[in-house]
Formats: C-alpha cells, sequence, structure tokens
C-alpha cells in the first residue's frame, strides 16, 4: 500500500470511527425490576459467524437493557483465541434480541456515516487486521488476547462509504460462493453416509435376496461375521519411542503421524523423516503398501490405506492392520469411517483424559465380510464418493484462498474498485 493510504482514504483510530464497549461487568447484586435474557459467550462467536443454537440467559435490570443490548449491526470482536482467529469480527444481524456478558466479547458500534459495519468486520478479519493484533497481543503459546486500549487504536482504513459499500458487495459475492461450495461438500457427505450404510450392511444393491440376523444386525446370507484378527495377516503398533532424535530434513524415511492420517487419506505433503539408521533399527514396523492405519487417539478410528508411494515408511503409535486373502484392505478402510467404525472404537478406547483405542479389543472386533470381490466392487462405489468429496473440498478450498487474496488487496486500497456515481 506504500506508506500511506491510497488517494480519498484516510486512516483512522477505530475509536474515531466507532463505539466500544463490553458487556455486563462481573458479580452478583439486587438488581431492580429485573428482565431475563439470552447473552452471547465466546464460545458462540466463532470465526465469522454466530452459533446462537445454545444461548443461556441471564437477569438485568430492565433500565441498563440499552447499554448492554446488541443492535444489528454492531461488529462483534472476542478479547482472546486462536492466534489464527485473533481478531475476525463477526457483524450480529437482529436474530434476535441479546446482550454481552462479561468482558471478554468487544462490541464496536461503527458510525455509518464513516464506515460500514460490514466492511470493518472483513477489514479486522483480513491480514491487514490479523498483523495488527498479532503484534500487539498479549500470547501464550499459540493463544493471544487484546485489551481495549489496543483495540481503540486499531488504524482503520477508511474509504469513501460508497467504495466500501461496492467493496464489501464483491465479497458477499464470493462468500456466496463459498457458502454454496460448503453446501455441495456438505451434501457429498450426506450421500457418503447413506451408502456407507446402505453397502457396509446390504451389499450390493439388488445382488441380495435374503438376509439373515447376526450380532452385528440384519446381514447378507453368505456374509462371515468374523473377528478382525482373523483375517488379519498381522496387526501392531508403529513406533512408540520418541524418534525427535532421529528426524532429518533431507532423505531418509517417511513416518506417518496421527495427524497425518484423514479419513481414507494420508497427508504425504507434510510427512516427517527420520534417518534410514532408525529406520533400519525399527524394520520389524516398516509399513507395506496396501496396509490400513488406524488412529489411537485424537479422533480415534480414523483409518486410512498406506499407498505405493509410503510402501517402507514407518509410523508412529497408529494402529497398523496388515489385511490376510480374505480382508481387503480398502474394505477395511471404509468399515472403520463409517458408523460401525464408530461404535468399534467406543467399545475398544481405554485410558484416562487422552483415550487409546485398545489394540486387543480392536482385534476381537467383529466385522460383517462379504466374498473378497464384493467387497472390492463395494470399495469401488465408496472409492467414487471419496473423490467427488476431494474434489468439491478443493474447490471451496479454492474459493476461501480467492477470497484471502481478494481481501488484501481490496481492503488496503491496493486494486480500486469502480463506483457508479450517486452511489
Amino acid at each position: 500500500m506504500g506508506d500511506g493510504p491510497p488517494p480519498g482514504w484516510r486512516v483512522e483510530p477505530l475509536e474515531r470511527v466507532a463505539t466500544i464497549q463490553t458487556g455486563l461487568p462481573k458479580g452478583r447484586r439486587k438488581l431492580q425490576d429485573p428482565l431475563r435474557l439470552p447473552y452471547l459467550r465466546v464460545a458462540n462467536v466463532q470465526d465469522g459467524y454466530l452459533d446462537l443454537s445454545e444461548l443461556k440467559t441471564i437477569e438485568v435490570e430492565r433500565a441498563r437493557v440499552e447499554r448492554y443490548r446488541l443492535w444489528p449491526g454492531d461488529v462483534l470482536l472476542t478479547e482472546g483465541g486462536d492466534l489464527d482467529k485473533l481478531g475476525r469480527g463477526t457483524v450480529w444481524r437482529g436474530e434476535r434480541e441479546v446482550c454481552l456478558h462479561q468482558n471478554h466479547v468487544f462490541v464496536v458500534r461503527p458510525d455509518p456515516k464513516q464506515v460500514l459495519s460490514s466492511f470493518l468486520s472483513a477489514l479486522t478479519g483480513s491480514d491487514y487486521g490479523k498483523r495488527y493484533f498479532l503484534a500487539c497481543g498479549k500470547q501464550t503459546t499459540n493463544l493471544a488476547s487484546i485489551n481495549s486500549r489496543q483495540l481503540k487504536a486499531f488504524p482503520v482504513l477508511v474509504p469513501p462509504v460508497a467504495e466500501q459499500r461496492r467493496i464489501v458487495e464483491i465479497l458477499t459475492a464470493v462468500d456466496q460462493a463459498i457458502a454454496t461450495a460448503r453446501a455441495v461438500v456438505q451434501q457429498v457427505h450426506v450421500v457418503k453416509t447413506g451408502l456407507m450404510q446402505e453397502l457396509l450392511t446390504r451389499g450390493v444393491p439388488g445382488r441380495h435376496a435374503t438376509f439373515v440376523p447376526t450380532e452385528l444386525g440384519w446381514l447378507p446370507a453368505g456374509w462371515a461375521v468374523t473377528p478382525i484378527g482373523e483375517v488379519a495377516e498381522r496387526m501392531f503398533v508403529g513406533i512408540a519411542q520418541s524418534a525427535t532424535h532421529a528426524y532429518v530434513s533431507q532423505g531418509g524415511v517417511p513416518i506417518v503421524r496421527t495427524t497425518d492420517v484423514g479419513e481414507n487419506g494420508i497427508a504425504r505433503g507434510r510427512l516427517l523423516r527420520i534417518s534410514e539408521a532408525f529406520a533400519a533399527d525399527m524394520h520389524g514396523k516398516a509399513l507395506r503398501a496396501g496396509d490400513v492405519l488406524t488412529t489411537r487417539t485424537g479422533v480415534a478410528g480414523k483409518s486410512a490405506v498406506v499407498p505405493e508411494a509410503l510402501d517402507g515408511a514407518q509410523c508412529f503409535t497408529l494402529l497398523v492392520t496388515r489385511p490376510g486373502e480374505r480382508l481387503h484392505g480398502q474394505y477395511l478402510c471404509h468399515v472403520m469411517n463409517s458408523a460401525r467404525g464408530r461404535r468399534i472404537v467406543a467399545r475398544g478406547q481405554a485410558g484416562g483424559v487422552q483415550q487409546n483405542l485398545n489394540v486387543s479389543v480392536f482385534r476381537k472386533a467383529l466385522v460383517g465380510l462379504p466374498p473378497r470381490e464384493e467387497q472390492v466392487e463395494i470399495c469401488a462405489v465408496l472409492d467414487e464418493v471419496y473423490r467427488r468429496l476431494a474434489v468439491e473440498e478443493r474447490r471451496r478450498e479454492a474459493l476461501v484462498g480467492f477470497k484471502a487474496a481478494l481481501m488484501s488487496v481490496l481492503l488496503r486500497g491496493e486494486v480500486r474498485v469502480r463506483v457508479e456515481e450517486g452511489a
């Protein structure tokens, strides 16, 4: 943006273009003529939207309601949170009557003759706003916080209102495209869930006419119900000792961690690598292409198949299942990522706060097993749905990235928008 604002723009501290207030004070005292109202907490203020599904209520003195009631157009900013979300604004649209409680969320009420709420919200959530809040925020590990003095001093870039309105219109159009893309992703998720339920319990459509009761419910006649361990060639846990001393920046052997395993896929682009010497010491835990990796901690049960490119790699504390002749690895992967897999996880977790998927229980967990050729057909259908899901996810992510780039140039005036005369 150069050394100053673009022609026709100005820079003002936030307190000159908006009023800033916090919520109801802490403490209890006898209230005169109380009125019970729902209130917003930090947990309700999400990244760019509000979660109004679970609001608590509080008594407010009727005479003081106006001071703490939210009005349409108010911009809500949390005073602290994750570093990547600090300072991002959410505009209150007046969905219902609520008030603000305690001093964890700032209410910024812009002067509409100077700054539009939607423009200010976008500015605080852009890279421009993020850099300011991170620079002045008090940081602890991955969290940060700001105080009212710092917020009041936030340097607001102020274009003419007509130009602000046009910028917001452009960003809103991109937001609508992102919302549409997100809805498509959600719909594909619904389709995937339905297909999993159908294919993993009733088999390929039209193939089975007879169903029989089993320990897992009604399944096609001819399917086996067997413990996973009986159809696995081998089951083991990956490296369970510290490997930090063996990390290398170049060469070496890839090591898959829990955070690298997604539902039906491994994030290969971010894998760490360990020295070949350390990997050789752990040769008994080396992975083979076709092995199924299952997370034991965090979101336990997420599973993915080891691709050819990771044949010979290692993994860290993941549950590894090497399928036998009767079990198709991709089929087990789909089972584990389904509702049935979640039930297996729920029964097989052990530990305190950080629960681990218990390997011995997993080994005994029952799976409905079609003939291998039908497993392959089921996988072909579900794999295609996952491919479609990946395509739609990439489309949504591309739109999100496009919006971020657009915000960077529009909100700082690096690219000017055309404003119709009289707008």
